[in-house]
């Protein structure tokens, strides 16, 4: 077994490992970015990313300048694509498993780049199957909660239960730590004894406070509705569209903003004023000119858009499947509805009629979201956590 070797005492370096490019910019992207601009002297970064690109939402010099600072090593991704089917899924875990590929393929042809990831003090995975890359190393291995993957822990259909058995018997061999988001606390104890997973930290996400935040002055004459995600039914648009069509009132708008497979059915919708895939600051601007967020997503673990979206000021419509994750907002700034199109839309038929039930203390709702939730609080405290697992390990 390689053991592990501080490269200075008082300097701790942790390797990032990512399915996709960075320049994507979702919320695992841009989770990323946002801890290596905020992160302390005693710490150095190393993002392992690929060349995987499904949509660019950051331009390449905006990565560059955030990344300028740190090492970055992007390796070629065997074809990945999102898979609804059980048995597909399966199939890619055990059989084709994409990033396993990567993973010889790299040791194969450059062995110095695989050995110089590996030297890591630290390896936070945004995908757990980059586990595999540090067998054999004495180090913190981290799993994180930011795929739906932890879902496994309470699998709806035998299919899932066995998909399920395979996922923790292939990744969590090599994993001693997990970050978890608030709602799946309860697996803290069940990770501890049953897993023997030490290392664990419950944070949630972050968001910036000065490019997200509120117009105070705002009063829109039609209340415009939002739903920003990728368009997928997974996403929420199982719920969105048909809960739109039900609509016919020219004192209302639904907007929404994002790209995927679904986009030709959204864009082609007479009753949605779409926006297409928008830049952070676009996105930032539409948020403020809207007065509630609707959220049903399916397979969240955490939420980016709720959370800039209460930071802009919105009152927000989540679906009770995220419930956990934002419950100091609740009965103030957000509800939490039954993922059924009848509750979303007698909830907005109660706004439509009665404006009140959304008005709220905007000052007060941003306050709350930049004291807890601004990125810099939320990296302060993820390297807290990684230099005590460090001490602790």
């Amino acid at each position: 077994m390689e053991m592990n070797t501080m490269k200075n005492n008082n300097i701790i370096e942790i390797v990032f490992c990512l399915r996709a490019n960075i320049s994507t910019g979702r919320g695992t992207e841009n989770y990323v970015l946002n801890l290596v601009k905020y992160k302390p002297e005693d710490i150095n970064v190393l993002i392992l990313d690929t060349d995987f690109t499904p949509v660019q939402r950051l331009s390449n010099v905006y990565v560059q300048n955030t990344i300028s600072p740190i090492k970055r090593i992007t390796i070629h991704r065997t074809n990945f694509a999102n898979i609804d089917n059980i048995f597909l899924r399966m199939y890619r875990l055990i059989i084709s498993n994409p990033i396993r590929k990567d993973i010889k393929r790299l040791k194969k042809t450059e062995y110095d780049t695989y050995n110089r990831i590996r030297r890591a003090d630290v390896a936070y995975l945004f995908a757990n199957e980059y586990s595999i890359l540090f067998r054999g190393r004495n180090i913190p291995v981290i799993g994180s909660n930011h795929s739906d993957e932890l879902t496994m822990f309470h699998p709806k259909s035998f299919a899932s239960k066995l998909y399920s058995r395979f996922y923790i018997y292939l990744n969590f061999r090599n994993i001693n730590g997990m970050h978890i988001f608030p709602k799946q606390k309860w697996l803290l104890p069940i990770l501890e004894k049953k897993y023997g997973m030490k290392n664990n930290f419950i944070l949630p996400i972050g968001v910036d406070t000065n490019l997200f935040n509120p117009d105070y002055a705002l009063h829109n004459r039609k209340l415009k509705f939002l739903f920003v995600a990728a368009l997928n039914y997974s996403k929420g648009l199982d719920i969105i569209l048909p809960l739109i069509e039900r609509f016919d009132n020219e004192n209302i708008e639904f907007h929404v903003a994002g790209g995927g497979s679904l986009e030709d059915m959204v864009s082609s919708n007479k009753k949605i004023i779409y926006h297409g895939i928008l830049s952070n600051n676009d996105l930032a601007i539409l948020y403020r000119q809207c007065d509630v967020l609707i959220y049903p997503s399916h397979n969240d673990t955490y939420s980016t858009v709720a959370l800039e979206a209460l930071s802009s000021g919105l009152y927000v419509l989540i679906g009770d499947y995220l419930k956990g994750n934002f419950d100091d907002f609740e009965n103030k700034y957000l509800e939490y509805l039954p993922m059924t199109v009848d509750s979303f839309y007698n909830k907005i038929n109660e706004i439509i009629k009665n404006r009140a039930i959304i008005e709220h203390n905007k000052k007060e709702e941003y306050d709350l979201v930049k004291d807890n939730y601004d990125w810099t609080v939320i990296a302060s405290e993820f390297y807290r956590e990684i230099r005590n697992i460090v001490d602790e390990t």
